[in-house]
């Protein structure tokens, strides 16, 4: 039942972003067209059945059933009688729109609720690496990195992820003693289960104060846990509640790591009286949090996610094989039921940002019917000097589509051929077939 439920809260969360990411693109056409005295005889929301219509400053505004699409036509003789320069700022005013829309409603959200954290305390050390050589432990709390105060584990990461690794110097409260403890973290390159390759500094830690599924459990104390034996593995957790214990764990690398971490049962109460409870909290803690920002972290953090959002889309094209999906995903996301209405509010403000910047670049692509295709064929009038043929039309067209393929085409080839031999081997590894020369 949940399943469904949520399938279908994502599928109207869908709909309901992208009718109100194009409503704001066509009204930024609208807001440019009356700036320079263009008139805009009609402006509709939605498809299907009109269910609403007033005529208000020349302009009679309709509302359609389903909230589905949206268009304003503008007085097509009145533009056409604008310079070059007007014109093509009312085409570029819906991509524009778009992006300052996705940067509002961002730092909106950053402003009122804050940024979705994951607290500076280490949930687990992996034994053997930087975190464990250096003398870190479970719950222990990073204050400081290099004499720079840390709120929230991101912090830590500027730091720790770097490459080429450096020196570090941690300042922690463990036990409510202030300690300072020096760090090294490893530099880690591997290709991850997705095929993509990865190079950065590596700490050695386990982070998330949330739920884990068991079945990413490869061992527990040693015991090797088989992907299907969720019980035995279930039991073996029970049996070893608010103690150390040692679990191996499935990582993004391919490769099992073992961390030594604690389980307390007070945030394990659900795995204690449900029979069929898949999940376990390994933390001191149990909860990620919101935290808060002044204004000026706000509008930066709120800039920076909508650039990031840009690169990553603007990039879509160039890393087809594989497509890095995560880019495009929150990198923290909170679960706590406490803050469930809050939890919703960020996941669709999310969504509609990304939408929104997507349908702002989508739309500049130089296609019939997009307005990067106006855009072109505005620009191809002052080349050739005058209107252009249908037929011209589409020979220009037609040449921008072989450009946008053969490009994509050609800086994905390589790509193309390591992922598929990165697919070639990752099925042999499940036939168990590791003969092939090439699966090293």
């Amino acid at each position: 039942m949940d399943i469904f439920f949520n399938a279908f809260t994502s599928i109207v969360s869908f709909i309901l972003a992208l009718f109100i990411v194009l409503s704001i693109h066509e009204w930024g056409h609208y807001i440019c067209a009356k700036i320079f005295r263009v008139s805009a005889p009609e402006f509709s929301l939605g498809s299907g059945k009109e269910i609403y219509s007033k005529y208000h400053d020349d302009t009679l505004f309709r509302v359609h059933l389903i909230p589905f699409g949206a268009h304003v036509s503008v007085n097509d003789q009145k533009f056409q009688t604008l310079p070059s320069l007007k014109k093509a700022l009312i085409i570029l005013s819906g991509p524009l729109i778009n992006i300052l829309f996705c940067f509002l409603l961002l730092l909106s959200f950053y402003t009122f609720f804050g940024k979705p954290a994951v607290p500076p305390v280490l949930a687990g050390v992996e034994i053997g690496n930087a975190a464990d050589r250096a003398g870190l432990k479970t719950g222990d709390k990073i204050l400081k990195v290099n004499g720079v105060d840390i709120h929230e584990y991101d912090d830590v990461q500027k730091f720790t992820r770097k490459v080429p690794v450096q020196d570090l110097i941690f300042t922690i409260e463990r036990n409510q003693e202030i300690l300072t403890v020096n760090v090294t973290p490893e530099n880690a390159q591997y290709v991850d289960k997705r095929g993509l390759s990865q190079n950065h500094g590596r700490l050695g830690v386990l982070i998330r104060h949330e739920e884990y599924k068991i079945d990413i459990i490869s061992s527990i104390n040693g015991e090797t846990i088989d992907k299907d034996e969720i019980e035995k593995a279930r039991k073996i957790l029970l049996n070893n509640l608010d103690q150390e214990i040692t679990l191996g764990l499935k990582s993004v690398d391919g490769k099992d790591h073992d961390y030594l971490t604690i389980l307390p049962s007070s945030l394990n109460e659900e795995l204690l009286n449900n029979t069929d409870r898949e999940e376990f909290i390994a933390s001191p803690l149990g909860s990620h949090f919101y935290r808060n920002l002044s204004a000026i972290e706000a509008k930066g953090l709120a800039l920076s996610q909508t650039n990031d959002f840009i690169i990553g889309i603007i990039k879509v094209p160039f890393q087809l094989f594989p497509l890095d999906k995560e880019r495009l995903s929150p990198s923290v996301t909170v679960t706590n039921k406490k803050t469930f209405l809050i939890n919703a509010l960020f996941d669709f403000i999310f969504l509609t940002a990304l939408l929104s910047v997507f349908i702002a670049l989508i739309n500049i692509l130089p296609l019939p019917h997009f307005d990067g295709g106006r855009l072109l064929m505005l620009a191809s009038e002052k080349i050739y000097r005058g209107d252009l043929t249908q037929a011209k039309q589409a020979q220009i067209f037609f040449s921008m589509l072989i450009i946008i393929f053969l490009s994509a085409g050609a800086v994905n080839y390589q790509k193309f051929q390591e992922y598929a031999q990165f697919k070639y081997c990752k099925l042999q590894t499940n036939l168990k077939d590791k003969s092939s020369s090439i699966c090293h």
